[in-house]
């Protein structure tokens, strides 16, 4: 499985294979099939509004009959999603003199 997120500035293509596409999403340890965008969607060249993604499956296909059997070249099927990520901002600010108050 291949997800393209489609943010240029972003580290690319994530592939992964196995069982990992099984696996549950786990936000402190993302796993192998996970992808995390740096930028939010308003910098994107698709529209300024999403990004285009698209997501490849490749299928092994094997098959078997009372006259034989053997493998079939790699099916692969690919979806295409525009998809908007926002950014959150926080502004941080002293509020007390000692650190455990929440002091700079």
């Amino acid at each position: 499985m291949t997800f393209n997120p489609g943010d240029p500035a972003g580290p690319g293509s994530v592939t992964c294979s196995g069982e990992a596409p099984l696996g549950a999403y786990i936000a402190a340890a993302p796993g192998a099939c996970s992808y995390t965008y740096r930028n939010e969607s308003s910098t994107s060249p698709h529209d300024g509004y999403h990004f285009m993604t698209s997501l490849t499956t490749e299928w092994v296909v094997s098959w078997s009959g009372s006259t034989g059997g053997g493998q079939l070249e790699p099916l692969r099927t690919t979806s295409q999603e525009a998809v908007a990520v926002a950014a959150i901002k926080a502004l941080v600010t002293c509020t007390g003199p000692r650190p455990e108050q929440g002091g700079c």
